[in-house]
């Protein structure tokens, strides 16, 4: 198989000689990728941030900055869960925040870019979460889960698409 051309990395933009409105799309899933990215690594260095140190009284402390009812459910519970996190825990979500960050910064770039491979590796990852996403709706349905759940899939087949129309127009 011959090198990529210029013509070849630029077929998104391009199709049959009309302008690919989509790619305007295609910008928008990649800067929800990189926004992602970037949001990811600041859960890890959080989560790290918080090891060795009272996680149940930084909690009290953020439920007073955020001007929370201290004796209401939703502090109840935060201050419930703080009680149970671990130095392992912390460590083990930081770690899972940069990997999982690194995915999305991956993703994201080579979506700006344009790359094909990117697209691919978008459809895969998006699409081989949309099991547990429906299975999470169904187990306790909300609002947010319905939105998340949409948007995945509608960007796992606009990506589907593009990718077999730009097939069928190099051909």
């Amino acid at each position: 198989m011959p090198p990529a051309t210029t013509a070849d990395r630029t077929a998104g933009s391009q199709v049959k000689g009309k302008k690919d409105e989509r790619s305007t799309f295609l910008m928008l899933i990649a800067a929800m990728k990189l926004f992602k990215g970037v949001l990811m690594i600041l859960v890890g260095v959080g989560a790290l941030d918080l090891m060795h140190r009272d996680v149940q009284a930084v909690v009290g402390d953020w439920i007073g900055l955020l001007h929370l009812n201290p004796n209401g459910r939703f502090a109840h519970i935060l201050l419930l869960r703080a009680s149970t996190v671990s130095d392992g825990k912390l460590e083990f979500l930081g770690c899972a925040m940069f990997v999982y960050s690194a995915l999305f910064l991956i993703e994201g770039i080579g979506l700006a870019m344009c790359r094909r491979w990117a697209e691919y590796m978008t459809i895969i990852t998006t699409g081989l979460l949309l099991p547990l996403e429906l299975y999470e709706l169904f187990r306790r349905p909300t609002t947010v889960r319905v939105v998340i759940l949409l948007l995945n899939a509608v960007v796992v087949f606009y990506l589907i698409h593009r990718v077999r129309r730009l097939k069928a127009a190099m051909e």
